[in-house]
């Protein structure tokens, strides 16, 4: 009969070791998913912190060529966004998606009326920022997410929680209150949310990406555009080509476009829809402090109730938005 040698035993460990084992390595793989998971959240916080961060300095962008008058501007942001984002898809190997889009005709229809939407969004924030209304672009991206509710009920029927309405009603309270105190309606700040939520609204019902949408968008609105600055070079009337620094701050339009839409798309996907949520005002908070202290545009009493009422509203807003979806998460 052979002797096994000490600690050469052949015989299965205990059951209890095995079940030590899986326990360890179950740890171990759930540690590694957790690691995961926070690094992706972390970096979805940077990029979203990042992207509202750019539309908020955006204004000092046009700063540096304020000599260009803002129908010039806007042609140039379409015609270089259509430019950049002609090259940077095929690159990064998303042309399938673009033509894909042109096989299916009601697409192209939603996309022509986001491309007029959002080409009224860029003419108004464009004019607005050179002829000196920072503030009043600040706050109609600060009203946008409750013009945003606003329209759900509209268009879609949905019905507003009493929280919402509350701070419906005080940002409204703070419109009226500024057009009693100035006797003029602060018209950007409407117009801005208007066309963004509108945007919005029609843009849920095409299955087409950001960066694939805004590149048939542009494509859209690029004759005309390029038609303009045909005409403004062909009469000695445009800024491009006159000097090298101001063509190519120019050009940077299409870029200054399309970093902070990247971004957004890179953080909507790692972290929650409500962290997005909070997050968005930092952009116009941003906007806000440049007309302040950057522009020195007039922030007298009327304006301070109008902001101090729409802050409310969006506190109100917040908080409801946070003890809904606690109570109601989504599925999945």
């Amino acid at each position: 009969m052979a002797v096994e040698p000490p600690g050469l035993s052949t015989a299965p460990p205990p059951l209890s070791l095995r079940w030590d084992l899986l326990s360890n390595c179950y740890s171990i793989d759930r540690e590694e998913t957790n690691m995961k998971r926070w690094q992706e959240s972390t970096k979805g916080l940077f990029y979203a912190m990042m992207a509202f961060m750019c539309w908020g300095f955006v204004p000092l962008y046009y700063r540096f060529i304020y000599e260009v008058p803002p129908l010039e501007i806007l042609a140039h942001r379409v015609v270089w966004t259509a430019i950049t984002l002609g090259i940077a898809l095929p690159i990064a190997g998303r042309t399938r998606e673009f033509f894909a889009v042109f096989r299916q005709p009601k697409t192209l229809l939603y996309l022509l009326l986001t491309a007029l939407l959002i080409g009224g969004n860029w003419a108004v924030f464009t004019w607005a920022v050179v002829s000196g209304h920072v503030l009043d672009t600040a706050m109609g991206y600060f009203i946008n997410p409750l013009f945003t509710v606003v329209l759900g009920v509209v268009f879609l029927r949905e019905r507003l929680r009493a929280a919402q309405l509350v701070a419906v009603c005080l940002a409204a309270a703070g419109v009226v209150w500024l057009v009693v105190q100035t006797g003029s309606l602060p018209w950007v700040a409407l117009l801005l949310p208007l066309f963004f939520g509108l945007y919005g609204l029609v843009r849920k019902q095409v299955d087409v990406d950001s960066l694939n949408g805004l590149l048939v968008e542009t494509l859209f609105l690029t004759p005309l555009a390029l038609g303009y600055i045909v005409y403004l070079s062909a009469n000695r009337l445009g800024n491009f080509g006159t000097e090298s620094t101001m063509s190519l701050l120019i050009m940077l339009s299409g870029t200054i476009t399309i970093v902070p839409l990247v971004l957004f798309a890179s953080a909507v996907r790692r972290i929650k829809y409500t962290t997005v949520g909070f997050l968005q005002y930092i952009g116009p908070s941003i906007t806000f402090l440049l007309g302040l202290f950057v522009f020195h545009e007039d922030f007298g009493s009327a304006q301070f109730v109008t902001y101090g009422l729409i802050w409310m509203a969006l506190v109100v807003f917040t908080v409801d938005s946070v003890v809904h979806v606690r109570r109601h998460p989504p599925a999945g």
